[in-house]
């Protein structure tokens, strides 16, 4: 082994850009001592500065005693080449491997570079003359033989794919393989890494400080200079055009750091002009991922020839003034920022002025119109539209601005879209055909961004102003009043909104006629509105008008037929026609399928829309199989922080906690909100939306304290939003009511449901189904204070106005009945209880089906008081109903399945079957406690029931150790006329109305 002896290194010439190197542990060389080889084409770099977390990966990497192969991998100039050469300069010092070197750059370098290596360490050929196929052959098995030792090998620019891509490659079936050896790859290819089998490291740029110290170690006064460069481009053309020799790079010249380029540049310009044409544009565009089709159908002369199109490009890559990469079998180019901004020098005003517009008018020209090219290809056109819009002003400029403004509307970037919306309407005067239609663009943006206000003076100023240039019946003018009507609705203003809906309507009517599209989406659009006012009957006729409207004109699966389909199945959902309702939906779904795709956004909608009316049904598994395939079609289209995507998520929250999969929903909830306080922001009311949804969860779970905070700052971001009667508003003050109610703070608890009534009555009038929901909301609080006669008020006339408004059968008139049966109950009014629990029960069997969970709750309340009766052998039967419905379709350990566990066990204690009741009693709370923890009300409920019937059945013993409050409990008399167990009374769904609870998304 050769040891104590100095590297010898051997000067080559070139340079190489890729590497892969191992490590092995030092193995015997031949019998004959001898110095290591050292073939490294560099000096050590003295200014080398940091990546000692890189160097110790490779270090890291190469420590096996096998063969091993390391790549570094990232974009050219980040440095990959410097950090092998450090390594290997390091392991000259630390060890006596042979370190070599080559070019990976092509086969003809790589092959003189193995000619190098044969001649320096005098290896044998089979023949006095090989060609050059065997020659390398043999190089290659003279490293992995016995007699090359240990060796560290640099292969260094391996970047061209098809060099490496196979064993049998140009390059890649010479390279070594064996047991024994480090092989390092210098490559801007992911794909050469991955062939090659190597272990990969990944360069990125320097953090800020490292490039400041290695600045500062290459220049004096680097200080200055680097705060001019990171300034702005045009302070850092300024600096590098200066004749500053000691911010020369490599050589001490006395030009400017960009004067060197421009010799190039003249060159190029004399030896080829078609690629100087090309340099001249692409000194416009954003310097990064440059498509191809950006350059070959940028209109100059020749460059729609393939031939000469390649052979323009080659020049540039020849000079190394662009790259090229590759990416899903499209090729994109980029330019060095020094590149880039010594080209903006270098072009005399007048060729700036034709480059920068030669530029914008191929990126206007080719970026994408509709919304499926914009979804794939913007992402790909929008840095180069923005670079070439900057600071211009002049139509092409305005049209390519309103565009990009489209795709961020798209894809949810309302912040994005508001900043080129407003930069089209300040490129023109203030009455302008063009500016009008970019406020009313503008106008949508900032409601989707819970800007109300400012989205109805945008929506004000184009209607201002349409009506002014075009007329009060203009087709512009008209869509004017639509989109005011709409942004009206979102801030309640439901009069002023219904004026303006049918304002538009009479417009189209009268100037389009009665089937002309835009008078039908002013249909829809008003019932719409009514639907919202709780005028359903009105609202359905409107929506089937428009549907039948629809077919007849532009067909049953054209996209406006199948949203009106949506449309009217929204209302019927409304209305508690669930069957038709779900009907429609799969029609929509189905239809959008077919015409748009599986993935397409609006696709995606009504997946998620029949996934909320199949949990209003109590289809809860495939309403959560819905959902789940709706948020991945999001995620996947879209992105993980898009509105409709956390929109899909917030649904999915909400059927996990139909189904009490309370963890899982408090997750999903917590994401939500978590995405839109980061993409629209704290106080955006779908935020708000989110906050209320994620209080209703932590109800759920027991946790009131956390549920009390979060609705208040749900109610207060309301009030700060959308003003104090807002609909919205009023249902956080509902929401925050019932959680203080079941904290027992019933003061609070009655004025905050108080206040809600007030507000509904005053807003949406007396009979509006909201309004009825808070008297229900009211009365259910009455009944807690025991004011009976007040509560049953309140519930006879809830049961009134949903009879009157929405028909006996629809789900919220049978709500209504189980809230009045209750008070009934309360009051000792049993067999008014029990006719109007029987009526409850008829009705959700007639309208959702005896194995809805709403029907099994109908079940499980009329066992209650009948067990409260006396009539116990039927109590018990209709309680084994409800448990065994409950099993079947929500599973053993639901809580609504626990809670009628409890309620079985409490009529079978009645009756004296005490091991029965415990059985039951035990199943109960061993399930809650797994389900909901020991802490959780129900919890400590089902652990009362349980002590009390050990009390009852004379084993104290046991009844000590289960008392969740501790102490012994003493035994007394009870009275068999009066329940001395906690019954659970289960809750109806619609009680509540819940504010942001379904983001179902209509057209």
């Amino acid at each position: 082994m050769c040891s104590g002896l100095g590297p010898e290194v051997l000067p080559v010439s070139g340079r190489i850009s890729v590497l892969y190197c191992t490590r092995t542990n030092v193995l015997r060389l031949r019998k004959k001592a001898c110095k290591p080889h050292r073939f490294i084409p560099y000096a050590r770099n003295s200014t080398f500065t940091s990546r000692k977390n890189l160097l110790e990966l490779i270090k890291k990497y190469s420590e096996s005693n096998t063969h091993n192969r390391i790549a570094l991998h990232g974009l050219g100039g980040s440095g990959k080449t410097q950090i092998a050469l450090e390594y290997v300069y390091q392991c000259a010092n630390e060890s006596d491997c042979h370190v070599f070197w080559v070019q990976g750059s092509g086969l003809l370098k790589f092959g003189g570079g193995f000619r190098d290596v044969a001649q320096h360490v005098q290896i044998p050929l089979a023949s006095a003359k090989p060609d050059e196929g065997e020659f390398l052959l043999g190089v290659r098995r003279w490293f992995e033989g016995p007699n090359s030792g240990d060796w560290i090998l640099v292969i260094d620019n391996a970047d061209n794919d098809t060099d490496f891509s196979g064993n049998n490659s140009p390059i890649a079936k010479f390279i070594p393989q064996g047991t024994k050896g480090t092989i390092i790859l210098t490559t801007r290819s992911r794909l050469v890494a991955s062939r090659q089998g190597c272990k990969m490291i990944e360069v990125g740029r320097m953090g800020e400080e490292d490039a400041l110290e290695l600045f500062s170690k290459r220049f004096s006064g680097s200080g200055t200079y680097w705060a001019i460069l990171q300034e702005s481009d045009e302070r850092a053309k300024r600096l590098l055009s200066q004749q500053f020799c000691d911010i020369q790079r490599e050589v001490d010249v006395t030009e400017s750091v960009l004067g060197t380029y421009f010799v190039t540049f003249d060159r190029i310009t004399r030896q080829m002009p078609p690629a100087a044409h090309l340099l001249r544009l692409v000194a416009f565009f954003d310097r990064q991922n440059i498509p191809e089709e950006l350059l070959r159908q940028c209109g100059f002369e020749g460059m729609d020839d393939p031939v000469e199109f390649r052979q323009a490009i080659g020049k540039l890559l020849g000079f190394s003034l662009v790259t090229t990469i590759k990416r899903e079998e499209k090729i994109f180019y980029e330019l060095h920022r020094l590149v880039q901004l010594s080209l903006q020098v270098y072009l005399p005003a007048g060729e700036l002025i034709q480059g920068r517009t030669a530029a914008l008018s191929v990126v206007s020209r080719l970026f994408p119109r509709c919304w499926e090219e914009r979804r794939c290809v913007g992402p790909v056109y929008i840095p180069h539209a923005l670079a070439v819009t900057k600071d211009l002003r002049d139509p092409v400029a305005e049209e390519l601005d309103f565009l990009m403004g489209q795709y961020f509307l798209d894809i949810g970037f309302y912040n994005n879209a508001e900043t080129q919306f407003r930069r089209c309407i300040a490129l023109r005067e203030e009455d302008h055909p063009n500016t009008l239609t970019s406020a009313n663009n503008l106008a949508p943006v900032l409601r989707y961004q819970g800007k109300y206000r400012e989205s109805e003076a945008m929506s004000r100023r184009a209607l201002e102003g349409y009506e002014k240039i075009l007329g009060p019946d203009h087709p512009d003018t008209l869509t004017s009043f639509s989109n005011l009507a709409l942004v009206l609705r979102y801030q309640g203003k439901y009069d002023e909104s219904e004026a303006m809906s049918r304002r538009a309507l009479e417009g189209s009517q009268k100037i389009l006629g009665p089937d002309h599209p835009d008078t039908l989406t002013s249909v829809n659009n008003l019932a719409l509105m009514l639907q919202c006012r709780g005028k359903y009957d009105e609202s359905e006729a409107m929506s089937r008008r428009a549907l039948e409207g629809y077919d007849k004109i532009l067909g049953p699966d054209h996209p406006s037929t199948l949203t009106s389909v949506n449309n009217l199945a929204l209302v019927l959902r409304a209305q508690g026609k669930y069957d038709e309702s779900e009907a429609m939906h799969r029609r929509e779904m189905e239809g959008s399928e077919k015409i748009l795709g599986p993935d397409h956004p609006a696709t995606l909608t009504s997946v998620n829309n029949l996934a909320l009316v199949l949990q209003y049904q109590g289809k809860y598994g495939e309403s959560e199989a819905m959902s789940q395939l709706a948020l991945e079609g999001c995620e996947k289209i879209l992105g993980p922080d898009h509105p409709d995507t956390l929109a899909s998520v917030n649904n999915l929250a909400q059927v996990l906690l139909a189904q009490g999969k309370y963890d899982e929903s408090e997750a999903m909830n917590r994401r939500a909100l978590e995405g839109r306080e980061k993409i629209l922001g704290p106080d955006y009311p779908d935020t708000l939306a989110s906050v209320n949804n994620l209080a209703q969860v932590l109800r759920a779970q027991g946790k009131y304290d956390e549920s009390v905070a979060t609705n208040r700052r749900a109610l207060e971001g309301c009030e700060k939003i959308l003003g104090p009667d807002h609909p919205s508003t009023l249902t956080s003050v509902n929401n925050l009511a019932l959680v203080l109610r079941y904290q027992g703070k019933y003061d609070e608890s009655e004025a905050m449901s108080r206040r809600a009534l007030e507000g509904s009555q005053k807003i949406l009038g007396p009979d509006h189904p909201d309004t009825l929901t808070s008297v229900n909301n009211l009365a259910l609080m009455l009944q807690c204070r025991g004011k009976y006669d007040e509560s049953e008020a309140m519930s006879r006339r809830a049961l009134e106005g949903y009879d009157k408004i929405l028909g006996p059968d629809h789900p919220s008139t049978l709500t209504s009945v189980n809230n009045l049966a209750l008070v009934l109950r309360a009051q000792g009014k049993y067999d008014e209880s029990e006719a109007m629990h029987r009526r409850e029960m008829e009705g959700s069997e007639k309208i959702l089906g005896p194995d809805h969970p709403a029907t099994l709750t109908s079940v499980n309340n009329l066992a209650l008081v009948l067990q409260y009766q006396g009539k116990y052998g039927e109590s018990e039967a209709m309680s084994q109903l409800a448990l065994e419905g409950c099993e079947k379709i929500l599973g053993p350990d639901h809580p609504d399945t626990l809670a009628s566990v409890n309620n079985l066990a409490l009529v079978l204690r009645y009756q004296g079957k005490y091991g029965e009741s415990e059985a039951m009693s035990r199943r109960a709370l061993e399930g809650r406690t797994k389900i909901l923890g020991p802490d959780h009300p129900e919890t400590l409920k089902s652990a009362k029931n349980l002590a009390a019937l050990l009390q009852l059945s004379r084993r104290c013993n046991e009844s000590v150790t289960t008392n969740p409050h501790g102490g012994e409990i003493q035994p007394r008399k009870l009275d068999p006329r009066r329940p001395q167990f906690l019954g659970d009374i289960v809750s109806r769904f619609g009680r509540i109305v819940g504010f942001g609870k379904q983001d179902g998304l209509a057209g």
